[in-house]
Protein backbone atom coordinates (compact mmCIF):
# COMPACT_ATOMS: atom_id res chain seq x y z
CA UNK A 1 0.00 0.00 0.00
CA UNK A 2 1.81 3.25 -1.12
CA UNK A 3 1.10 6.82 -0.24
CA UNK A 4 3.16 9.85 -2.25
CA UNK A 5 3.46 12.69 -0.45
CA UNK A 6 5.58 16.19 -1.25
CA UNK A 7 9.44 16.01 -0.68
CA UNK A 8 9.05 18.40 1.93
CA UNK A 9 8.00 15.92 4.35
CA UNK A 10 10.93 13.82 6.42
CA UNK A 11 10.43 10.54 6.69
CA UNK A 12 10.73 9.42 10.66
CA UNK A 13 10.88 5.17 11.89
CA UNK A 14 11.23 3.70 15.12
CA UNK A 15 14.08 0.97 14.48
CA UNK A 16 14.73 -2.09 16.78
CA UNK A 17 17.91 -1.61 19.30
CA UNK A 18 20.71 -2.80 18.96
CA UNK A 19 20.72 -4.03 23.00
CA UNK A 20 17.86 -5.43 24.51
CA UNK A 21 18.12 -2.85 27.28
CA UNK A 22 17.92 0.22 24.77
CA UNK A 23 15.01 1.90 23.54
CA UNK A 24 14.24 2.03 19.94
CA UNK A 25 15.97 4.72 18.04
CA UNK A 26 14.11 7.66 16.17
CA UNK A 27 15.44 7.54 13.03
CA UNK A 28 15.66 10.36 10.10
CA UNK A 29 17.10 8.19 7.08
CA UNK A 30 19.35 10.13 4.88
CA UNK A 31 21.12 9.67 2.22
CA UNK A 32 24.32 7.23 2.04
CA UNK A 33 26.80 6.26 -0.57
CA UNK A 34 25.90 2.82 0.74
CA UNK A 35 22.53 2.64 -0.53
CA UNK A 36 22.20 5.40 -3.29
CA UNK A 37 19.09 4.45 -5.46
CA UNK A 38 17.90 2.41 -3.62
CA UNK A 39 14.74 1.89 -1.32
CA UNK A 40 15.02 2.12 2.24
CA UNK A 41 13.16 -1.54 3.65
CA UNK A 42 11.92 -1.82 7.27
CA UNK A 43 11.49 -5.64 7.87
CA UNK A 44 9.55 -7.02 10.76
CA UNK A 45 12.26 -9.58 11.33
CA UNK A 46 14.93 -11.66 9.45
CA UNK A 47 12.61 -13.65 7.63
CA UNK A 48 10.36 -10.60 6.47
CA UNK A 49 14.01 -8.82 5.09
CA UNK A 50 14.62 -12.28 3.02
CA UNK A 51 11.02 -11.67 1.33
CA UNK A 52 12.07 -8.25 0.18
CA UNK A 53 15.37 -9.80 -1.68
CA UNK A 54 13.14 -13.46 -3.13
CA UNK A 55 13.17 -12.12 -6.60
CA UNK A 56 9.29 -10.75 -6.56
CA UNK A 57 10.43 -7.28 -6.93
CA UNK A 58 12.71 -8.17 -10.06
CA UNK A 59 9.68 -8.35 -12.60
CA UNK A 60 8.41 -5.95 -14.54
CA UNK A 61 5.98 -6.63 -17.61
CA UNK A 62 5.17 -3.16 -18.10
CA UNK A 63 8.39 -2.25 -18.99
CA UNK A 64 9.25 -0.26 -15.95
CA UNK A 65 12.48 -0.18 -14.49
CA UNK A 66 11.86 -1.30 -10.74
CA UNK A 67 14.10 0.17 -7.82
CA UNK A 68 15.86 -2.35 -5.76
CA UNK A 69 15.22 -2.82 -2.34
CA UNK A 70 17.82 -2.35 0.10
CA UNK A 71 16.24 -4.12 3.91
CA UNK A 72 18.20 -2.33 6.80
CA UNK A 73 17.64 -2.61 10.10
CA UNK A 74 13.92 -3.95 11.22
CA UNK A 75 11.54 -1.51 12.41
CA UNK A 76 10.82 -1.70 16.68
CA UNK A 77 7.12 -0.52 15.66
CA UNK A 78 4.86 -0.74 12.53
CA UNK A 79 4.87 3.00 12.12
CA UNK A 80 6.32 5.79 9.73
CA UNK A 81 5.73 9.11 10.28
CA UNK A 82 6.52 12.40 8.04
CA UNK A 83 7.01 15.98 9.09
CA UNK A 84 7.20 19.05 7.33
CA UNK A 85 9.98 20.85 9.54
CA UNK A 86 8.70 24.26 8.87
CA UNK A 87 4.98 24.52 9.80
CA UNK A 88 5.18 20.73 11.92
CA UNK A 89 2.43 19.36 9.37
CA UNK A 90 2.61 16.21 9.37
CA UNK A 91 1.29 12.66 8.21
CA UNK A 92 1.36 9.71 10.77
CA UNK A 93 1.13 5.91 8.84
CA UNK A 94 0.51 2.51 10.84
CA UNK A 95 -0.61 -0.97 10.23
CA UNK A 96 -0.91 -3.94 12.70
CA UNK A 97 2.36 -5.59 13.01
CA UNK A 98 0.96 -8.98 11.85
CA UNK A 99 -0.36 -7.55 9.07
CA UNK A 100 2.83 -5.64 7.60
CA UNK A 101 6.38 -7.84 7.12
CA UNK A 102 7.76 -4.71 5.84
CA UNK A 103 7.29 -1.06 5.21
CA UNK A 104 9.79 1.38 3.14
CA UNK A 105 10.36 4.94 3.30
CA UNK A 106 12.54 7.10 0.48
CA UNK A 107 15.41 8.17 2.75
CA UNK A 108 15.77 11.96 2.88
CA UNK A 109 18.20 14.70 1.49
CA UNK A 110 18.84 17.84 1.52
CA UNK A 111 19.59 18.34 -2.30
CA UNK A 112 16.96 17.64 -4.67
CA UNK A 113 20.03 16.13 -6.65
CA UNK A 114 20.44 13.33 -4.31
CA UNK A 115 17.16 12.28 -3.90
CA UNK A 116 15.74 8.85 -5.21
CA UNK A 117 12.42 10.45 -6.25
CA UNK A 118 10.84 13.78 -6.36
CA UNK A 119 8.66 12.92 -4.11
CA UNK A 120 8.32 11.37 -0.10
CA UNK A 121 6.52 8.20 0.07
CA UNK A 122 5.75 5.38 2.21
CA UNK A 123 4.97 1.92 1.40
CA UNK A 124 3.60 -0.68 3.62
CA UNK A 125 3.94 -4.47 2.38
CA UNK A 126 1.20 -6.03 3.62
CA UNK A 127 0.13 -10.26 4.15
CA UNK A 128 3.68 -11.35 3.61
CA UNK A 129 2.52 -14.65 2.03
CA UNK A 130 1.21 -16.43 -0.72
CA UNK A 131 -2.96 -16.19 -1.47
CA UNK A 132 -4.76 -18.62 -3.25
CA UNK A 133 -7.50 -18.17 -5.41
CA UNK A 134 -10.41 -17.51 -3.27
CA UNK A 135 -8.58 -16.80 -0.17
CA UNK A 136 -9.36 -13.98 2.03
CA UNK A 137 -7.59 -11.96 4.39
CA UNK A 138 -7.70 -8.97 5.74
CA UNK A 139 -5.75 -5.93 7.49
CA UNK A 140 -5.86 -2.92 9.42
CA UNK A 141 -3.92 0.12 8.63
CA UNK A 142 -4.69 3.84 9.39
CA UNK A 143 -3.31 7.21 8.07
CA UNK A 144 -3.54 10.29 10.54
CA UNK A 145 -2.92 13.99 9.30
CA UNK A 146 -2.07 15.96 12.02
CA UNK A 147 0.37 18.71 13.62
CA UNK A 148 3.25 17.42 15.13
CA UNK A 149 5.32 18.79 18.27
CA UNK A 150 8.85 18.98 18.04
CA UNK A 151 9.13 16.39 20.88
CA UNK A 152 7.78 13.90 17.71
CA UNK A 153 5.83 11.75 20.92
CA UNK A 154 2.29 12.04 19.03
CA UNK A 155 2.88 9.64 16.49
CA UNK A 156 3.96 6.89 18.73
CA UNK A 157 0.88 7.62 21.27
CA UNK A 158 -0.97 7.55 18.22
CA UNK A 159 -0.08 3.88 17.51
CA UNK A 160 -0.53 2.70 20.83
CA UNK A 161 -3.93 3.51 20.78
CA UNK A 162 -3.90 2.49 17.05
CA UNK A 163 -2.79 -0.87 18.77
CA UNK A 164 -5.15 -1.12 21.84
CA UNK A 165 -8.21 -0.99 19.48
CA UNK A 166 -7.42 -4.20 18.18
CA UNK A 167 -7.08 -6.03 21.72
CA UNK A 168 -10.00 -8.05 22.60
Amino acid sequence: MSSYFDSVLEPHVYLKPRAPTVEPQLVLPMVNEAFRGMLLVFPRDALAARMCLDGRWDRSEGKVPTVPNCPVRPYAYCLAFLRDPQTRLGVVLMSQPRHAYAFSTRYHANKPEDRLTTYSAVDFSLFGADMLPGAEQTVKVRMVLTTLDDDRSQPLALYRAFLAEAKP
